[in-house]
């Protein structure tokens, strides 16, 4: 009989426990430390463009852990953000994104996103987050954002009409064929610093249109951008160049030049950092560098 009961007392402690992880999976809602299972949930704020200081959609800390769960259209805002330790996504689709899906912001901390899908629509609409940028990003000095098993849709658009901008002011929707990155460590942080990864190991980029149909071309500019140098802005403590590891990349439409050297997509581009705004500079697709850890074997096309 005290076996039944001190079993009974544990199932309810157990339910219990897992009612409140789902309880967690709110807009807005910061997560510490905890381990939440939404059960396929959907969930969102609002979308303000590209501009910034959106508010996160959800806030992960210290060993947060979230899986299956949907984010809304029209409500990405700052994406689902890790400030401070390890945190780990599973699972998550972006039905489109905001300002980014995701962004680390934990000094020396992992943020881990794993089993996922986003799409990013191709035209500059106000609620589709703007002429489409980055799917993630990474902002923290000394630290790794590690995406396996990733999946980019990059929508084609039919919109036309007007929009608004990011200062609101209305203008011309644009739509475009291709557009944006998978990865980025930021190029013109105000504080920024370097010694960033971005480990990248399972990556499929698809361009379909608003029925899923497939359509020409991979949508998508580039893969990944990396600061592989910094300007006298940035402090020579800090100025480590960043490192991308890049394996298993799947991209329709991927086409190598005859000579090997660049890629439609480019893989792998590499930045001048700097701690002034819009003063990051591009460099140069690289493969086979120290801040460009790709072969040109570990891409294929489809």
């Amino acid at each position: 009989m005290l076996n039944r009961l001190i079993f009974a007392m544990i199932a309810m402690s157990c339910a219990g426990s897992a009612m409140a992880a789902s309880s967690s999976c709110a807009a807005g809602a910061v997560i510490d430390g905890t381990t939440v299972d939404c059960g396929g949930a959907t969930i969102g704020l609002s979308c303000d463009s590209d501009k910034e200081g959106q508010d996160a959609v959800l806030t992960l800390k210290n060993g947060a852990s979230v899986s299956n769960l949907h984010i809304k259209k029209g409500g990405g805002g700052h994406g689902i953000s890790c400030t401070s330790g390890n945190c780990t996504l599973s699972n998550v689709t972006w039905e489109e994104v905001c300002e980014h899906a995701a962004g680390n912001y934990s000094e020396g901390g992992t943020y881990t996103i794993k089993s996922s899908t986003a799409y990013q629509t191709l035209d500059n609409v106000y609620a589709n987050g703007g002429k489409p940028d980055k799917f993630f990003q990474d902002n923290a000095y000394n630290s790794t954002m590690k995406v396996t098993d990733f999946t980019a849709v990059m929508v084609k658009s039919t919109a036309s009409g007007t929009t608004k901008n990011s200062s609101g002011t209305s203008v011309a929707i644009s739509t475009y064929t291709t557009s944006g990155k998978i990865l980025r460590t930021c190029g013109d942080c105000s504080s920024n610093k370097g010694g960033r990864t971005l480990d990248l190991n399972g990556l499929t980029v698809k361009h379909v249109d608003s029925s899923g149909a497939t359509v020409s071309g991979p949508g998508i500019d580039s893969i990944v951008g990396v600061n592989s140098t910094w300007d006298s802005t940035v402090p020579s403590a800090y100025a480590i160049a960043d490192v991308a590891k890049l394996r298993n990349l799947k991209i329709q439409s991927y086409k190598l030049s005859s000579d090997g050297k660049t890629s439609t997509p480019a893989v792998c581009v590499t930045y001048v950092g700097s701690r002034t705004h819009n003063a990051s500079t591009k460099i140069d697709q690289k493969w086979n560098t120290t801040s460009c850890n790709v072969s040109t074997t570990d891409v294929t096309s489809f």
